[in-house]
């Protein structure tokens, strides 16, 4: 198992150190998945003074940041959703590389 943990960890932080970006499938369930459509709609509701609204005949894009302290919802996601992937991942990381990530 730990094999496993630990090659799923190389990949993952390759992946994002060379993208920028990393895809984990099944880390959000449906409640989780929930709270972030309720945050998305308050947040298109009422945005903030950062907001960028565009839109076409073909399709729209909406942007907006600075808002996880405002929305409850995302509030919850930011601080909450991540202590199942937290706990498998962080387990086997070096606390060295957790503090440097993060910073």
């Amino acid at each position: 198992m730990d094999d496993i943990l630990d090659e799923i960890k190389d990949n993952l932080k390759a992946a994002y150190e060379r993208d920028g970006a990393v895809y984990i499938p099944k880390v959000f369930d449906e409640h989780w998945i929930k709270k972030i459509q309720i945050g998305i709609q308050k947040n298109i509701e009422d945005p903030s003074q950062y907001s960028e609204n565009l839109s076409s005949g073909k399709g729209a894009y909406f942007n907006d940041y600075c808002n996880w302290q405002k929305i409850p919802e995302f509030r919850d996601v930011s601080i909450w959703s991540f202590t199942k992937l937290n706990c498998i991942l962080i387990s086997k990381i070096r606390m060295t590389t957790f503090i440097k990530t993060k910073l």
